[in-house]
C-alpha cells in the first residue's frame, strides 16, 4: 500500500530479540543507546570509553560515551558489529547505518519495506514492520510537539496547580474605511500602533486605495500582449472527451456561484465545442 514509512526491523543481538531497529542509509555509523543496553542486561564493563562528536541532519551535535561490539544473528549468519553508544532518550533502540549494510552486502528498500542480502543458502529477505514504524513516527511527532512548548516560570505566589496555559494573547484589530465613497472598503489595522504610525498608514492606504482588488472585477488579469498562457498540446493528437463528473448539491451550488462571478467579471467566457 502507498506509504512514507521508515524501514524498522527486528533482529537478534546476542541472546536478545531487539525490536524498533531503524535501517538508516543516511548515517555512516551504527548507533545503539545506553537505555537499550540496560534493557538487554548488557554489562557496562563491555562498553569501551570513546568520545566522538556526531552531527545530525539538523546540525545538532551529540557526543558518544563509548563503543561496543555485539553479534547480530540474521538469515542464518552472524556478524560482530561495532556500535557507537549514545546516552540520550530515543524512539528507536538502535540505528543501523551504512557500515552494517556494507558488511552484509545488503540492499535496503523503504518502498518495499525489506532488506535483502546474500547468504550461503541464497538471498535472504528481512522484512520491516510498518506498524512499528508508524508507532515510532507518532511518538516522535508527540515528542517534537512537546519540545516546542515553552514553559514560562511560575508567577510569585502561584502554585504549579494554579498555573495554566491559556490561549495566546491576541492583538486588537480595528476596521478602518479607507474609501469615503464606499464604506465596504475597510482594512484591519492594529489598535496598539503608535498614533503617528496609525495616521501615516491610513493616509498611505487612502492614497493607494485603487491599487487593491476588492472583488473579482477589479482583477482583469494581464494584457495578452504582455504574456499569455497556452496549453502545449500536440495538434496531431485526437481530442478526448472526459467523462462527466457529478458533484453533490452543495459543491455544485458553490461551483456555479464562482462561475457566475467570473462570468460577470469577464474573466472567463463560454465556448462551445462540437462533439
Amino acid at each position: 500500500m502507498p506509504h512514507n514509512d521508515c524501514l524498522v526491523v527486528e533482529l537478534q543481538l546476542g541472546d536478545v530479540e531487539v525490536s524498533r531497529i531503524l535501517i538508516d542509509t543516511g548515517i555512516s555509523v551504527n548507533v545503539i543507546f545506553k537505555e537499550t543496553l540496560k534493557n538487554m542486561d548488557f554489562p557496562d564493563s563491555e562498553i569501551k570509553p570513546y568520545m566522538e562528536s556526531l552531527t545530525r541532519f539538523t546540525g545538532e551535535k551529540t557526543r558518544t560515551v563509548g563503543t561496543v561490539k555485539i553479534p547480530i544473528y540474521v538469515g542464518g549468519s552472524a556478524r560482530m558489529i561495532k556500535f557507537l553508544v549514545l546516552n540520550k532518550p530515543a524512539i528507536y533502540n538502535e540505528n543501523l547505518g551504512t557500515p552494517w549494510l556494507f558488511d552484509m552486502k545488503a540492499v535496503a528498500s523503504t518502498f518495499h519495506q525489506c532488506v535483502k542480502f546474500p547468504t550461503p543458502s541464497g538471498i535472504f529477505t528481512l522484512k520491516g514492520s510498518q506498524t512499528a514504524s508508524r508507532l515510532c513516527h507518532l511518538t516522535e511527532c508527540k515528542l517534537s510537539l512537546a519540545r516546542t512548548c515553552v514553559i514560562s516560570p511560575f508567577q510569585e505566589g502561584r502554585t504549579a496547580a494554579e498555573s495554566q496555559f491559556g490561549p495566546p494573547k491576541q492583538s486588537q484589530v480595528d476596521q478602518v474605511c479607507i474609501d469615503p465613497t464606499n464604506p465596504e472598503k475597510c482594512v484591519g489595522i492594529g489598535a496598539e500602533l503608535d498614533n503617528s504610525i496609525w495616521e501615516a498608514l491610513i493616509s498611505f492606504l487612502q492614497k493607494n486605495v485603487s491599487t487593491f482588488a476588492w472583488n473579482i472585477s477589479d482583477m482583469p488579469g494581464i494584457n495578452p500582449d504582455i504574456t499569455c498562457h497556452e496549453l502545449n498540446i500536440d495538434p496531431t493528437y485526437k481530442p478526448i472527451k472526459q467523462k462527466r463528473r457529478k458533484l453533490g448539491p452543495e459543491k455544485a451550488r458553490a461551483v456555479n456561484d464562482e462561475v457566475e462571478k467570473l462570468l460577470k467579471a469577464g474573466s472567463i467566457t463560454e465556448v462551445r465545442y462540437p462533439d
